[in-house]
């Protein structure tokens, strides 16, 4: 009954071909993508790839298996416990989500959180505090710009700017380290900041001028740069040597059998290209 109710909207034969087309997509999508998700923890970290249907029909019997406690679903603070999980599972599981999406899976974190008696556990693991037992510090790149901001021109199309993140609030520690991207050894600026009032935060930005690429944009398509235990890793060529956009790097349906230059991408595509 409830598939059927679109059809107050649109006609028999546009709901099967939505439906169709939602089949055809969700035959295909799985694999071009895992999101910001378990799956993509799985093959960042591990280089490991189990087929996405196996880990998240794994994940659905761990979620499920709470339900076996009939008898606790009376209990108010068991049923807010499996609401957060919901909202954390939804989005941990989903290989499309992204950044965005996990104002949902926040929103499970803090039911999980006020569900119980406050504890110093449960508290220093979502804030870092310092004065708590368990101090957290927080390491990351410094980028120089972040999400787009999309504006309509004078002409009535539209276009991104990227503002630039202030950073002068950012404290230099004069520490240097030196990590190698692309074979190469780049040194790089350790800087500090307490501003947020938990967590210490670290963030890295190469030094050299010629070697700022590699922090320049954040999500800018084409380059893939991660920070972990062994260093920086930028696991794609710069934007500039891209000659072909994907439909993961642009985020609209192009027609990859046509190569564009990403560095033009944002400028050269309009609405009514798509």
């Amino acid at each position: 009954m409830l598939g059927a109710l679109p059809l107050l909207f649109v006609s028999p034969h546009q709901l099967t071909f939505l439906y169709e087309s939602w089949a055809r997509l969700l035959a295909v999508d799985q694999a071009a993508s895992t999101g910001v998700s378990v799956m993509s923890w799985l093959h960042n970290w591990f280089g490991f790839d189990p087929p996405a249907n196996v880990v998240v029909g794994a994940g659905m019997m761990v979620m499920l298996v709470p339900l076996l406690r009939v008898r606790a679903y009376a209990d108010p603070t068991f049923r807010a416990l499996v609401l957060a999980a919901l909202l954390i599972w939804i989005v941990i599981f989903n290989h499309k989500a992204e950044p965005n999406t996990f104002v949902i899976a926040t929103a499970g974190v803090a039911v999980w959180f006020f569900a119980r008696a406050p504890s110093r556990l449960r508290l220093t693991l979502l804030s870092g505090d310092d004065s708590l037992t368990l101090p957290m510090i927080a390491v990351g790149l410094r980028w120089e710009r972040g999400y787009c901001v999309q504006r309509i021109g004078p002409d009535g199309q539209p276009f991104d700017e990227f503002p630039g993140y202030d950073s002068g609030f950012l404290e230099d520690t004069g520490v240097r380290v030196r990590v190698r991207v692309r074979g190469a050894e780049v040194r790089c600026v350790v800087k500090v900041t307490r501003r947020f009032g938990n967590a210490t935060l670290l963030l890295i930005e190469p030094e050299r001028d010629e070697d700022r690429w590699i922090t320049h944009r954040l999500y800018q398509a084409g380059t893939d740069v991660r920070i972990d235990a062994s260093g920086v890793h930028e696991t794609a060529a710069p934007a500039e040597h891209v000659s072909k956009a994907s439909v993961e790097d642009v985020g609209w349906p192009l027609d990859l059998n046509k190569p564009k230059d990403r560095e033009n991408v944002d400028k050269a595509v309009s609405f009514h290209d798509l």
